[in-house]
Parts: structure tokens; C-alpha cells; sequence
């Protein structure tokens, strides 16, 4: 926090806090000093929170710090919180003919603050790691977004959770957030809010005061546990004597049995009792109580809080699926994957233009891929049903394993299985040949016939590859601020290569057929000319599926 001071938070922080302050605005009326999100119609817990604790049903006291030395609670959100922080979180501009295509936009300034380094103290494995612990456990994860004079953000900084907290005064949301004691308003688009389940809205409950009976429950258990080796493994109870005993010798003679007996060290060791004196037990033992039936049980509770499996605590007895296969599934769909679109929404909102957000030009994601990283079979199986059935190709596939593209360019090529083919394609809608011994000898005329055949679906491909290149580039102009200026220097730059691989086998089809002296380069010159000269899409495609072909006969 005290980095926030040195930076003076912008100068649209430097607001009167006047109208926030927990006595006097209407906003925080019957609200807490140590957090004006807390109610004081909560009864007495908010004063045990300022002290340090809330007093769960079991006897202990919960508060953060607490709920971490129970080892449910520490594996569970320390998984989920690393399990985000490890999935590269990217910027990416939304491309192609189709919506789903996209690219890493690396030139965008929230690029490398999410991918890289958010903040001058944090890589961006620790900001996502801390923002998750956040929300998790105390229902809100905050950090600053500090911008340049144009909008443009320059660093996300975290935000203490426990002093950080939204407010709508009339009518207008904001947030404020304490730093050196000072009360300090901030605008809702620089405050990167992810936040769990809550009432209002505005804010998420925190885990670990919703909890605290479960939690307590739990940690008590433990504690009993603890005490019960403490102990020597012995329960309570009292020495019978026949005789009257004055309170110095009864207080002599239980010091001096404890000190025999009780403790690890001295378990096991035999009692002594003399002049008819005889040790009763008063209590139950560790069967007696359930206590490893108790504990387990805790770890069940912990799950259903966190919405993660059993298993992924480390209790193993309790499964819902029929494989670990399953479970780890459930965990990724249930457990994982919404903190993931909650994460990514507040970035798309917070980090992304108000034109890039109404063009639907970026979005920002996580790559769920990674997640499959330590399963090598699996993953080798979904590459190679990704190849042979040819919707990756083999630099595709090279790129998620981190290795280069293949030289030439053959690692751009698309394979696909000969048994199959496009529904509906006349190609494959033509009779086969009568079974015989030997090939069929081919009827008068047949040349001529197969000729016009490959001619017509040479011209078919050809006007094909001019629609799509035309509807590409359509498409990304019709995304930009200003398409003029983009048609004359970034359309050629970001789309020729793709242009040329897109129309290069058909423009192979036409050259061997009628065209000798077609090439893919001259065909994307085409494109971008007629682009230029402001000409609509169908347009275009009606041009450049003339130039590659003959007359007609």
C-alpha cells in the first residue's frame, strides 16, 4: 500500500472522501468502523471481527488468518488460486471468417500487463494467484488499474481486501479503499472487482464468516485430536481413594500421576496406584468420539463451500463419478472454470475500449489447455485426433508444445482422412464404377466429359476462395476505426500471407487448367486494389473469381 501513496493514485483520486466516512454519510449508517460493508444489525460478530475473530457454534474463533491453519481450507483455495495463476491469461483480436478466430493481439497495452507483469512489484503469476486468494476467501479480490492521461492502463495493483469496499452514494457507484488511514474514492472503470456470491450485487460474502461453523467444527476436531495426544492418548478422568485427603496432598497427588503419565513420551507406562487408590475414566475415547469419522467429515464440508471435489482435498473416500477421470472433470466445470469467466469478464469490462468492447473486435481469455499439460496420454490422443481429422495443422500443434514451426511451411499443412469427404459436394455424389476384374474401359467421349467435370469444379473452387478472401477482408475492415487508412498498409501487412494460402490451391487448379501465369500473389494484389476502391464484398468476389477463370464456352 505504500507504493499506492508514492504513485498519489492519479489525479482523479485526489477527491474529497467527505460524504464516505462510516459517521457521517447516509450511505454507511448502521455500518461497521472497521469496515462499512459490515452491518452492526449482524449482532456481536462484527465486534469479534474487529478483535480478531468471529465465534463460530463449536467455541472457536474464526477469522482469516485462522481459517488458513485448517488444512482443507489451505489446500483448497491455495488449488484453485494456483491452478489460475498458471493458465497464461492473453488479449486476443478476434480475426478471420468466422467469430471464433482469433489471434494474440501483443500490441495491446493490457497484453503484456496480464500476460507478463501487472505491476512493477508482481509477476503476473503472483497478481492472479493473490486476486484469487482474495475472492475466494474473503468474497472479494480488488485491484487499482492506474492509466495514462488517454485512458490507456499502465499497471493493476492489488488492493487489501479488508480495505477496500464499493459504495453507491447518490445514485453513483464508487469505490473506496483506505490507504495510511485516509479514505480514498476511485472510479469504478479503475477498480478491477472479481467478486463471488453476494446479495446486493456490489459485493461477495466472505467464505470464512459464512463458514466459520463448519470451519469451527473442523479445527476443533483437530484440536481435539491435538489434545488427546498431548495426553498420552488417555481421556479424562479421576483417582478414587478411600481415604480423606487434604488439598495440598490432592493437588501432590495428581501433579505428581500427570507428570508420570501424561504425554507422548511417557504413553504406555504402567500406573502405580497405592493404599486402594484407583483411576476412573470419566470421558470417551478417540473411537468413542468419532474423532477420525469427524475429521473426514470436515473435509466433505470444506468441498461443498469451495464447490471442488472431495478427492481434490485429499480425501479420497468420497466420490460422486465413476473415475478420478470424472472427478478431475467435475473440478475443472464445477470448481475452476467460473472463477475463470468471472476473471475474464472484469478484465474484458475494466481493460478493454468502449469501441473494442462495442465492435467486438478483442476479448480476453485464458488458455484452459495448459490445464491438460500433465496428462500426456490424453494429450497426445487430442493432437492426434486433431491432425488426421484436419482442423489443426502441425505448426498448430508444435505451438501448444512450445516447439518451432516446421521449416518450408509444411507444418501449415492441413491433412484430412480419404474416406471422407463435404456432404452435398457433386464430387462426391457421382456413381462408382461397375465391380469388375479388371478396370472398365472408359466409353466414347469420356475424355471430353471428365474434362468439362474438372473444369466446373476448378471454377467452383476458384469462385470459393475469391468469396472467402472477400468476406475476410470485409470482415476486418468493417472492425476497424478507420478501414480506409487500414486498407492501404495494415490489410496488406496482417492478411497477404493468408490471403495467398487461402486462393493458392485453386489458383494451382486454374493454373494447370487455362491459366499458366496466375499467381496467388497477383490474386491478393487484386483483392487489396479493389478493396481499396471502396467496392462491397460481392463485388469483389465477382471480380476476382473473373480473373482467375477463362470465358465460358
Amino acid at each position: 500500500m505504500s507504493d499506492l501513496d508514492v504513485r498519489d493514485f492519479t489525479t482523479r483520486l485526489q477527491v474529497d472522501s467527505g460524504g464516505f466516512s462510516s459517521r457521517g454519510g447516509s450511505s454507511l449508517e448502521a455500518r461497521s468502523v472497521e469496515n462499512p460493508s459490515t452491518p452492526l444489525s449482524a449482532g456481536a460478530d462484527w465486534m469479534y471481527d474487529v478483535l480478531g475473530a468471529i465465534k463460530s457454534a463449536s467455541g472457536i474463533r474464526v477469522n482469516r488468518k485462522t481459517a488458513f491453519t485448517y488444512s482443507p481450507i489451505w489446500r483448497g483455495i491455495n488449488l484453485l488460486a494456483r491452478d489460475t495463476a498458471k493458465l497464461p491469461l492473453s488479449v486476443y483480436r478476434l480475426s478471420g471468417d468466422r467469430d471464433d478466430a482469433k489471434e494474440p493481439d501483443k500490441e495491446h497495452p493490457a497484453y503484456y500487463l496480464l500476460r507478463r507483469k501487472p505491476n512493477r512489484e508482481q509477476t503476473a503469476h503472483a497478481w492472479k494467484m493473490l486476486t484469487m486468494a482474495h475472492a475466494i476467501l474473503e468474497g472479494n479480490g480488488y485491484s487499482y488499474i492506474a492509466r495514462r492521461g488517454d485512458g490507456t492502463p499502465t499497471e493493476i495493483v492489488p488492493l487489501l481486501p479488508d480495505r477496500t469496499y464499493p459504495v453507491r452514494k447518490d445514485g453513483v457507484l464508487w469505490y473506496v479503499t483506505a490507504v495510511n488511514g485516509e479514505l480514498r474514492k476511485i472510479v469504478p472503470e479503475d477498480v478491477l472487482h472479481v467478486k463471488g456470491l453476494g446479495f446486493d450485487g456490489l459485493a461477495g460474502y466472505p467464505l470464512y464468516m459464512f463458514a466459520r461453523d463448519s470451519l469451527g467444527c473442523g479445527m476443533a476436531a483437530q484440536k481435539f485430536g491435538a489434545k488427546y495426544f498431548a495426553n498420552s492418548t488417555a481421556v479424562g478422568g479421576h483417582i478414587e481413594f478411600p481415604g480423606m485427603l487434604t488439598e495440598i496432598a490432592q493437588r501432590n497427588l495428581r501433579d505428581s500421576f500427570e507428570r508420570i503419565h501424561q504425554g507422548l513420551e511417557n504413553s504406555h507406562r504402567v500406573a502405580v496406584l497405592e493404599e486402594g487408590a484407583k483411576y476412573v475414566v470419566d470421558g470417551h475415547n478417540a473411537r468413542q468420539a468419532q474423532l477420525i469419522e469427524l475429521l473426514e467429515f470436515g473435509y466433505v464440508e470444506v468441498s461443498n463451500w469451495l464447490g471442488i471435489p472431495p478427492h481434490k482435498l485429499g480425501y479420497q473416500k468420497a466420490s460422486s463419478y465413476a473415475s478420478l477421470e470424472q472427478e478431475n472433470q467435475a473440478y475443472l466445470d464445477e470448481g475452476l472454470d467460473p472463477w475463470l469467466c468471472n476473471l475474464e469478464g472484469e478484465c474484458w469490462d475494466k481493460l478493454l475500449t468502449e469501441e473494442e468492447k462495442q465492435r467486438d473486435s478483442h476479448d480476453i481469455l485464458f488458455d484452459r489447455l495448459m490445464l491438460e499439460r500433465a496428462d500426456t496420454a490424453a494429450r497426445g490422443e487430442y493432437f492426434q485426433k486433431a491432425l488426421t481429422t484436419g482442423w489443426m495443422c502441425r505448426d498448430e500443434v508444435r505451438a501448444r508444445e512450445n516447439l518451432n514451426p516446421l521449416p518450408d511451411g509444411e507444418g501449415q499443412k492441413f491433412m484430412t482422412p480419404l474416406n471422407e469427404a463435404i456432404v452435398g459436394d457433386p464430387a462426391t455424389l457421382a456413381e462408382p464404377p461397375p465391380p469388375g476384374d479388371g478396370p472398365a474401359e472408359p466409353p466414347a467421349g469420356d475424355g471430353s466429359a471428365r474434362s468439362a467435370a474438372l473444369e466446373t469444379a476448378a471454377r467452383r473452387a476458384v469462385a470459393d476462395a475469391a468469396a472467402r478472401c472477400a468476406r475476410r477482408i470485409a470482415t476486418h475492415a468493417g472492425r476497424k476505426a478507420d478501414p480506409e487508412a487500414w486498407l492501404a498498409g495494415g490489410a496488406v501487412r496482417e492478411h497477404r500471407e493468408t490471403i495467398e494460402a487461402i486462393a493458392g490451391p485453386a489458383l494451382a487448379i486454374a493454373a494447370a487448367l487455362w491459366a499458366p501465369g496466375i499467381e496467388p500473389r497477383a490474386f491478393a494484389a487484386a483483392l487489396f486494389a479493389r478493396a481499396k476502391q471502396g467496392m462491397d464484398e460481392a463485388a469483389i468476389a465477382r471480380e476476382l473469381t473473373e480473373l482467375a477463370t477463362p470465358p465460358t464456352h
